[in-house]
C-alpha cells in the first residue's frame, strides 16, 4: 500500500523487469516490457471511468513518454518544451476520439495561467 496526496494505491503485480501494475485512486496502471528483436517494446496501460477527462489524460501521458523518448535515445527534453506540444496533442486525442475537448483545454488552462 502506498498514498500520494492524500490517495491510496497497490501493486497488483510485479514481475522485475518486465511487469508492474497497480491500483490509483480507483484506477489501474500497468506497464509492461515485452521482449523484441533485441530490444523491448513497452504497453502502458491506464483504466479509469468516463469520469475521467480521456483526451485531457491521454495528452498527460504523451507528453510523458515523449520526455522518456528523449531520455532513452541520450536527449534531454525540458517540461517546458514537452508542454508547449500538450495543447495540439490533446486536441488530436480528442478529435480522434470524438470527445468535447473543453474539459481539456480549461484543464490546460488553469494549468498554466498564474
Amino acid at each position: 500500500m502506498f498514498e500520494l496526496g492524500g490517495q491510496t494505491g497497490q501493486i497488483t503485480e510485479l514481475d522485475p523487469p518486465h511487469v508492474i501494475a497497480w491500483t490509483f485512486a480507483d484506477q489501474v496502471f500497468r506497464f509492461e516490457l515485452s521482449t523484441e528483436g533485441e530490444g523491448c517494446f513497452p504497453v502502458f496501460t491506464h483504466v479509469f471511468d468516463e469520469t475521467t477527462p480521456a483526451a485531457r489524460t491521454a495528452a498527460d501521458w504523451d507528453r510523458c513518454f515523449a520526455r522518456l523518448d528523449a531520455l532513452l535515445a541520450g536527449r534531454t527534453m525540458s517540461e517546458i518544451a514537452s508542454s508547449a506540444a500538450w495543447p495540439d496533442v490533446h486536441e488530436r486525442y480528442a478529435a480522434s476520439w470524438g470527445i468535447d475537448p473543453e474539459i481539456g483545454r480549461t484543464a490546460h488552462a488553469e494549468r498554466t495561467s498564474g
